[in-house]
């Protein structure tokens, strides 16, 4: 097929699919909403006098919305509305004059109910998007489909974000540059898939690169005694060195297959309990963090480093599918801490010292000689010597390696084109086929190649045409045109492809699959043992873990955050790294363990490895390496994620702590209940702090501007009982001046900011008992942990979003409440949470 033909038709199939089945909803009776002079009385009591014209606080106008006949139109007020009077925010606590329990809820039913009449009214004007797979799931499945471990949806653009998360319906676009893309990657995979079923590779071999470790200035991309380069000059002095090489025929990979890759080496003078590091990245991916034994035991015969991976033949690296990236961290005698800073050479020993000097100026004294370490010049030099890269496979103990060309060995000997696509089709789509739709694959394959063409020729043409399938790349959920919101019942198959991608990510497995074909999946406790299998698997683990939790908390963000060097010499990549991981790993604990949610809120223990436990400042005892694992914590300092330093860099600026980003952390991640945005003359509004001498002083002087008060109040106690921890998340007792940055000071040479002692007092609008004000992070978890069923309720809402692929509407609010009681009942674990959103009417309809 024509290249610019295949693009048009596969667009106009793509967003038809996209809008088709979501023919606007018809209503038998439509609903009508009712008039708000029906309860105009109850707003005017209680609301107008203070939020109408020359008086809106908040920029909030009630009687604007009271002048209109209905609420149609101004959903997004009116759910405003609603929120605080289900919290009770709305009157103040101090009014005298509030409205009495029955009244509230009298009034919350009312506009609940005017909502999701206003909602249904919205949506039979709108069609319904089907979800088509994101850059991850794409992934995935593609790797279970066909066996290769191949991530080509990492080159397509990226996927937006929608309602928090890159899986939603809506924001999930399909673009022209995408459909290019589609194809370029269906045409990859189907060769890949089927370039090794005919001959057998030769038997396992071992390919070994030594590096030369005599002649560490120079390199060659493709000479194997330079495979990987060591030291520093006098121009780059003691920098990590990043050396990416492909992996190719030219390095033992003669066929595609599974290796073991193994980095050999003997580490050299490292004192008692030092550590060498060894990172291994696949084309930008990191697939290993390997921590050796203790290098002063080194067993000779030993490897540093050994994983599995897959490897295909290619000369360059844009032809490879494995680029190997080594960064090797040694310990750091002179304070930096394990993991920043690698083989020092005497050639730049003194530019070494004279940087050294810089960062670390408290450890180094004047003499004669100018700026020298304390510690001797002829320290010995840490190292690893004799480096040795190993390749060895490819694996060929079963045969053929790829699970589909195992399957349908048979077939694809007999050259049976037919037989192939009627047993990877159902697969594909994730739903039985008919033999039309068999017989359209196998005659566009044969069309579309010359009559002589070989058998692989043709193969490779199906497949490709079965991965720009629409429904292959949606989750097609064939909702009858006339169907309203909500009542369309998912058939078995394609609830098995909801569970399926909520849980693992990927489509579904042989078990589900037979499930769904034997009409299992309507029974709810055939449903909950699938859910119960599914979260024993792994992948359920990865898949929660990188695509909830990453987007949930913004854990992706933390690589672009770069803290300023001078004033934090110690955060560095590996910090950084551990620090991305440690949520990750307490997550999938919780996971696999059944724990309680409210863990998050706080715990009593953390998840960290050596580098976390040196910036904790714990003891780092038995707490060896670059592996995270659960450790008993000695105090109330950490716990939880205000505890976790990723977190709270995440929610700092570069230079200083922000209270104001970490409040707004704390409403919009943790409680779901995120603040307004700040008014459009914000920056008219903001009074001269030019004299505040702290950031509490700028925030206090901040808040005596009315209109910034409302929101100010909610926001900044949750960020200024964080205050004990810097920017990097680091524990502190004191802190510097703060300055406008726009009027430096003007200081003598040598003299410092003045310092003062952190006050991490915080009051909150309505605290957890009659204290009025409480200090510190410890205070701040307890109150956390009080107000655990708002956080169950925001954590209810957003795995349910991600689960569904949809934003929540206000007739979902009903099955929130019920699943956040099912939480609440089962002692918070999560677990039940999870099964009770699958059981959940929302996710078994659309």
């Amino acid at each position: 097929m024509n290249r610019r033909a295949f693009i048009t038709a596969s667009l106009k199939l793509a967003l038809s699919l996209w809008a088709t089945s979501a023919v606007s909803a018809a209503f038998a009776a439509e609903p009508k909403l009712a008039p708000l002079q029906t309860v105009a009385a109850f707003y005017n009591e209680h609301c107008v006098r203070c939020h109408k014209e020359g008086k809106a606080k908040g920029g909030f106008r009630m009687d604007e919305l009271l002048a209109r006949p209905n609420i149609e139109g101004h959903d997004d007020p009116w759910k405003n509305v609603l929120e605080k009077l289900a919290g009770r925010e709305m009157p103040p606590e101090d009014e005298e004059k509030r409205p009495a329990h029955a009244d509230y809820e009298k009034q919350i039913a009312w506009l609940r109910g005017e909502l999701e009449k206003s909602e249904q009214l919205t949506a039979s004007a709108r069609p319904r998007a089907q979800r088509r797979l994101n850059r991850a799931e794409y992934n995935r499945t593609v790797s279970d489909l066909f066996g290769v471990p191949l991530r080509p949806a990492d080159a397509f653009p990226p996927d937006d974000r929608l309602h928090g998360f890159d899986n939603v319906a809506e924001g999930l676009n399909t673009s022209t540059v995408l459909l290019e893309q589609y194809l370029a990657s269906a045409q990859q995979i189907a060769t890949e898939a089927t370039r090794q079923y005919e001959d057998k590779p030769p038997e396992r071999g071992v390919f070994s690169l030594a590096v030369n470790d005599r002649d560490p200035q120079t390199f060659r991309l493709f000479d194997p005694n330079a495979l990987i380069h060591f030291g520093g000059t006098d121009r780059q002095p003691a920098q990590r060195q990043w050396v990416g090489h492909a992996i190719g025929s030219d390095y033992g990979v003669t066929a595609p297959g599974f290796y073991t890759v193994s980095v050999y080496g003997e580490p050299r003078n490292f004192a008692p309990g030092e550590r060498a590091i060894i990172r291994l990245d696949v084309k930008g991916r990191a697939v290993g963090l390997f921590d050796s034994a203790p290098v002063g035991a080194a067993q000779t015969g030993q490897p540093l480093m050994r994983t599995r991976l897959w490897l295909t033949p290619g000369r360059f690296q844009s032809e490879a599918s494995a680029v190997f990236t080594f960064t090797f961290v040694n310990g750091n005698p002179y304070g930096a801490g394990v993991g920043e800073t690698v083989d020092y050479y005497p050639s730049c020993w003194g530019t070494f010292h004279q940087e050294k000097k810089k960062r670390f100026p408290e450890q180094f004294e004047k003499t004669s000689d100018g700026w020298m370490p304390e510690e001797p010049p002829d320290l010995p030099i840490r190292r690893i010597a004799n480096v040795r890269l190993e390749i060895a496979g490819p694996e060929n103990k079963l045969w053929p390696p790829v699970g589909f060309q195992r399957e349908l060995a048979a077939a694809l000997k007999a050259g049976d084109l037919t037989a192939v696509v009627s047993g990877l089709l159902p697969k594909a789509f994730r739903r039985p086929v008919t033999n039309a739709e068999v017989t359209r694959i196998v005659k566009f394959a044969e069309t579309s190649q010359p009559t002589n063409a070989p058998f692989n020729a043709k193969l490779q043409a199906a497949l490709t045409r079965i991965l720009v399938a629409p429904e292959f790349l949606f989750l097609v959920e064939a909702v009858p045109p006339n169907s309203a919101r909500g009542g369309y019942t998912l058939t078995h198959w394609e609830l098995a492809a909801r569970l399926s991608y909520f849980l693992t990510g990927t489509a579904p497995d042989a078990e589900l699959r037979v499930a769904a074909a034997r009409g299992e999946l309507t029974n709810p406790k055939q449903l909950d043992a699938q859910v119960t299998r599914l979260l024993r698997d792994p992948r359920c683990v990865t898949a929660l873990t990188e695509g909830f939790l990453n987007s949930w908390l913004h854990l992706d963000r933390l690589a672009g955050v770069m803290p300023e060097p001078k004033l934090f010499p110690q955060f560095g990549d590996d910090l950084k790294r551990s620090m991305a991981e440690e949520p990750k790993a307490f997550f999938a604990a919780l996971l696999r363990d059944n724990g309680k949610v409210t863990d998050l809120l706080d715990s009593d223990y953390a998840w960290v490895n050596e580098r976390l436990a040196m910036h904790y400042g714990l003891d780092r005892g038995a707490i060896r390496g670059s592996e995270l694992r659960r450790v008993a914590l000695p105090n109330r300092q950490r716990g939880g994620l205000v505890g976790m330093g990723g977190v709270l860099t995440l929610t700092s600026e570069n230079t200083r702590t922000s209270p104001v980003k970490r409040g707004i952390y704390v409403l919009e991640q943790i409680f779901n209940r995120p603040p307004p945005p700040p008014p459009p003359n914000v920056g008219d509004l903001i009074p001269n702090t030019a004299s505040a001498k702290s950031i509490r002083e700028h925030l206090a002087l901040h808040r005596e501007n009315a209109a910034c008060a409302g929101c100010h109040n909610r926001i900044d106690p949750w960020g200024l009982a964080l205050e004990n921890f810097d920017a990097v998340g680091a524990w502190r007792d004191s802190e510097l001046a703060w300055e406008d940055p726009s009027r430096p000071t003007k200081r003598k040479e040598g003299e410092k900011p003045p310092t003062f002692a952190i006050n991490a007092a915080f009051e909150l609008p309505i605290m957890s008992d009659t204290a009025k004000r409480a200090t510190g992070v410890e205070a701040a978890r307890a109150e956390l942990l009080h107000r655990r069923a708002d956080f169950a309720r925001g954590l209810t809402e957003k795995l349910m979003t991600y689960a569904l692929g949809r934003g929540l509407v206000i007739s979902d609010q009903r099955h929130v409440e019920a699943v956040t009681a099912a939480l609440k009942q089962n002692d918070y674990r999560v677990q039940a949470l999870i099964h009770a959103i699958v059981q959940s009417p929302p996710f078994r309809t659309r």
